[in-house]
């Protein structure tokens, strides 16, 4: 060893000591991952979105489909009302004609004819055979009454009373049957009008018609006649015998009547049916004449419903 050197301590190494790992956690460990959590409520509301646009876009299908149908029923309708119109017109043109041939017969025969787009079936009657209750007298109206078996006084208080409904004189008269004091008498809040009916349906209010009697001389009855007698040519075995019974004690039916069977009011039924089942009924009452202006005169003009 040299001089002057001190003695060297060899160097003494500690051992390292192991520097604890800091352990790392995911931080998924740690807390919920908000953005996934944000991103399943948005689907959530999308979803949602969807249906309710899902359920607008099928209810706005359905009520344009419903306002398409209304749209078609309504077109159909109006199609068939004018066919139908144009029916009564047709059969007007076809019992004015001059040629026998062509002239249509109010027979009740069924007629049918393509009007446009629709199929019209028309039948006409000749009415000018039934009575009309605001102009028929006291015995045709009681003999009309004793047909359909009312006794025979009660005819003819029934048929007083009709003619007190009708007629303003008999209604003021005093003392008259079927008059104000006899519906006073019978507990009715009404009398009698003293005008002429609007409809066979009022006959129903008349001191002593029955439904059933009502019922019963209705098909020999219109308020569109236009005589006091109906024609004996047209009239129904009912109506002619009770024509046959009034004339016995007032003027022949045969003079207060012209009996022409070329100029009859007539009935005229038009149905018209179009593609889609949309159906008219038109019912017409019509005096042909050729003293009329045009030929005809439309009395009545009314839809029916069967």
């Amino acid at each position: 060893m040299p001089t002057g050197f001190l003695p060297t301590r060899p160097t003494r190494r500690c051992p390292a000591l192991p520097i604890p790992m800091q352990t790392s956690y995911p931080e998924t460990a740690m807390k919920p991952d908000r953005a996934e959590a944000r991103s399943g409520f948005a689907l959530v509301i999308v979803l949602w979105g969807l249906v309710l646009i899902g359920l607008v876009i099928t209810q706005l299908t359905a009520g344009g489909r419903f306002q398409t149908r209304i749209a078609g029923n309504e077109a159909g309708a109006a199609t068939a009302a004018a066919a139908a119109d144009g029916g009564i017109h047709e059969a007007v043109f076809y019992l004015t004609q001059a040629d026998r041939r062509l002239r249509w017969e109010p027979d009740g025969q069924v007629h049918r004819l393509s009007i446009g787009r629709a199929d019209v079936t028309i039948r006409v009657f000749d009415i000018s055979g039934l009575i009309n209750p605001n102009l028929a007298p006291p015995p045709l109206l009681a003999a009309l009454l004793r047909g359909v078996g009312v006794p025979s006084g009660q005819a003819a208080t029934l048929a007083a009373a009709i003619v007190c409904w009708r007629d303003p004189s008999a209604a003021a008269r005093p003392g008259a049957v079927g008059g104000e004091a006899d519906y006073r008498a019978a507990g009715k809040d009404y009398g009698p009008p003293g005008a002429p009916m609007e409809n066979l349906e009022e006959m129903g209010r008349i001191l002593g018609m029955t439904p059933a009697i009502l019922a019963a001389i209705r098909p020999h009855l219109s308020l569109r006649v236009p005589s006091d007698y109906p024609s004996p040519m047209a009239a129904d075995p009912l109506v002619a015998r009770a024509l046959a019974e009034a004339s016995r004690t007032t003027e022949t039916a045969s003079a207060r009547t012209p009996g022409v069977r070329g100029n009859p009011t007539v009935r005229i039924i038009a149905s018209a049916v179009v593609a889609g089942g949309s159906r008219f009924v038109r019912d017409a009452v019509v005096r042909v004449s050729p003293s009329l202006q045009n030929g005809f005169q439309i009395l009545d003009w009314d839809q029916r419903t069967d």
